[in-house]
């Protein structure tokens, strides 16, 4: 094994070209990552064994970068497979805000787990279609703002707490946008947008002033009168029995957002993606330690959730083909890309990195 320095680490230079490092476990990952982001001239996608590993890089690679900006997180739903309920609204909101993004990342990083990676996730046109500006000075009707908060699946409450929600109050408009760290408040004279600040959910005073903001869907499903009809062509396709003993399929048909319907998600469109279809073509993969035993471990997980919980006739759920990638996949993506694999389960052809004085 070659005996390199931190802060001077190889990396591979070509499309299914793949470079090993041995490193003691702890910050040192961290620290040569943090160099190694610096040295390269493409993103890095930077595949953890679990969520409490991509925390540990997260925090640790904002403080040797010394900010955040170019470092992205895509975390997990932490939720079990098939749960009943959705993910926290401010989880959906940090991964709606990474896809958005990730298109356009020509430096740094953006960290996730083995198990998220192998979830199927939007396609990049419910962003895009979804996704609009609200500019200083622009006219602005609050009723067509109503209608198309709400089908980008927007709560409408009395006041502004969390992400996805928006208050309109006569001139006074508040918005927690996805992916957005602190909610806004617009001021309307006449139906012209005449100022735009933050403002604290808490005091409800309101901070500085912009001069526009980007807002991006509340869910990852389209709850539109053209993504509910195609949830509900698809449930009946898919499903045999009546469709009305489903509670599921009668909430969504109302328009009514249901927990868990996360899982239904393929339902909503013609073709899924996966992060893969989000990644600059020249990014580099890094997986970290136990990468491939995990994809499997998570598939086994996936499998033993659906043997569970396929029986109930009253909520019938899609396949694990249908939802997940199977290791398999995982395993072929890498194959497309530059592979920096850290501390991997084969020693073969590792560089080692000298961490002595």
């Amino acid at each position: 094994m070659q005996d390199i320095q931190l802060f001077n680490p190889p990396l591979p230079q070509a499309n299914s070209n793949q470079v090993s490092w041995y490193l003691p476990h702890g910050a040192s990952v961290a620290l040569t990552l943090s160099n190694a982001m610096q040295h390269s001239k493409q993103p890095l996608l930077i595949v953890a064994p679990d969520s409490l590993t991509a925390s540990h890089l997260m925090e640790e690679l904002s403080f040797f970068n010394g900010n955040a900006d170019n470092i992205l997180q895509f975390p997990d739903w932490e939720t079990l497979p098939y749960d009943h309920f959705s993910p926290h609204q401010d989880i959906i909101s940090e991964r709606l805000a990474a896809l958005y993004r990730l298109p356009s990342l020509q430096h740094g990083a953006i960290i996730t787990t083995v198990s998220t990676l192998m979830q199927r996730i939007p396609p990049a046109t419910h962003l895009t279609s979804h996704s609009f500006m609200l500019k200083k000075g622009e006219s602005l009707n609050p009723d067509i703002l109503r209608t198309r908060l709400a089908e980008a699946g927007y709560h409408h409450v009395s006041q502004v707490r969390e992400h996805g929600e928006f208050a309109i109050r006569g001139s006074i408009i508040d918005l927690y946008p996805m992916g957005s760290r602190e909610p806004f408040r617009l001021d309307l004279f006449d139906n012209e947008v005449e100022t735009i600040r933050f403002f604290s959910p808490e005091t409800q005073r309101s901070g500085d002033q912009l001069d526009e903001i980007n807002l991006l869907p509340a869910k990852e499903v389209p709850m539109t009168d053209a993504g509910i009809e195609k949830f509900r062509q698809s449930f009946r396709q898919d499903f045999s029995g009546n469709p009305l003993k489903c509670t599921l399929y009668q909430d969504v048909s109302e328009g009514i957002c249901p927990p868990g319907i996360e899982y239904y998600m393929p339902f909503f469109f013609d073709t899924t993606a996966t992060l893969f279809d989000y990644l600059p073509k020249n990014t580099l993969v890094v997986t970290i330690q136990r990468t491939h035993e995990k994809s499997h471990e998570f598939w086994h997980e996936i499998q033993s959730r659906y043997e569970l919980c396929r029986h109930d006739i009253t909520r019938p759920i899609l396949t694990p083909e249908q939802l997940f990638l199977q290791p398999e996949n995982i395993h072929s993506a890498f194959k497309q890309y530059a592979q920096l694999r850290i501390n991997p389960e084969s020693k073969k052809n590792m560089v080692e990195f000298s961490t002595e004085a």
